[in-house]
C-alpha cells in the first residue's frame, strides 16, 4: 500500500512502481537473509548484546528520524506555496 500511495502522489508509471517495489522487496529479503546468516555464523550471544544496545537507542533514533523527516517535509512544502488569489 505505501508503494501505491507513493506512486500515485509522484505520478509514477506502473512499470516504475513495479521496479521500485521489486527493488525494495529484494533489498529487504536480502538484508534479512544476511542477518540470519550472520546470526548463524557469529552466534546468538553477539546479536543479543547488539540487540540490547539497539533497544537503548532505538527510541532516540526514531524520534530523531521523525523530526528530521518532518523538518524536510515542512521545508519542501514551504517551497511549493500556492499563489494567493486576489479578487
Amino acid at each position: 500500500m505505501p508503494f501505491a500511495a507513493l506512486a500515485r502522489t509522484q505520478r509514477w508509471s506502473a512499470a516504475k512502481t513495479a521496479r521500485v517495489t521489486f527493488l525494495c522487496g529484494f533489498g529487504h529479503v536480502t538484508v534479512s537473509a544476511l542477518l540470519g546468516f550472520f546470526g548463524l555464523a557469529f552466534g546468538r550471544a553477539v546479536f543479543e548484546n547488539a540487540g540490547q544496545k539497539m533497544e537503548a537507542v532505538a527510541g532516540i533514533l526514531l524520534i530523531g528520524f521523525g523530526l528530521a523527516y518532518g523538518a524536510w517535509g515542512l521545508k519542501r512544502a514551504a517551497g511549493r506555496r500556492a499563489p494567493v488569489s486576489r479578487g
